[in-house]
């Protein structure tokens, strides 16, 4: 990543603006992640099992809540915007929903969970929600919102996505 970050050329920009772009504002008590190169759909009891690392959530039909707080989503064409109310850390709400988009199954997760909330079924994370204490230890293992959020961080220091 040092190496990526001191090179300015055409080509080390061409292979950051590869994959998903996020981005993340926080206004007031509101975060929201914008996940921009987004094609699937984004799947309700994977969402809310992921955001379960960070708060108590509650998925009843199509309406799901963190901490009591409603979470909003909403697709259009190639991405996807979550909005999340009165959710501390605005890096662990990105990784969370970065985990729900585009989980691999690799297992991390499940690893290093704590509390053994965590298991992975048919490539998917799944989250045993009674178990889980909220820790967010998933969030800061796994390797898929890491690197998304790395190559974020670095495509916007080199400037990659300004003219986007």
């Amino acid at each position: 990543m040092k190496r990526l970050a001191r090179v300015l050329t055409e080509p080390v920009r061409s292979v950051v603006e590869r994959g998903p772009r996020v981005a993340v504002k926080a206004e007031g008590d509101k975060i929201s992640v914008e996940i921009n190169g987004f094609d699937g759909d984004l799947d309700l009891v994977s969402l809310a099992d992921a955001l379960s690392s960070i708060g108590t959530v509650e998925l009843n039909g199509k309406t799901l809540t963190l901490d009591g707080k409603p979470v909003s989503i909403k697709k259009v064409g190639g991405s996807v915007k979550v909005a999340v109310e009165a959710a501390a850390h605005a890096d662990n709400v990105a990784k969370a929903i970065i985990r729900a988009a585009f989980c691999v199954g690799c297992g991390s997760c499940e690893l290093w969970c704590p509390r053994g909330s965590v298991n992975v079924v048919n490539g998917r994370f799944s989250v045993e929600t009674s178990l889980c204490v909220h820790c967010g230890v998933c969030n800061l293992v796994c390797p898929v919102a890491e690197y998304t959020m790395r190559a974020n961080a670095i495509a916007k220091t080199l400037g990659a996505y300004s003219q986007h």
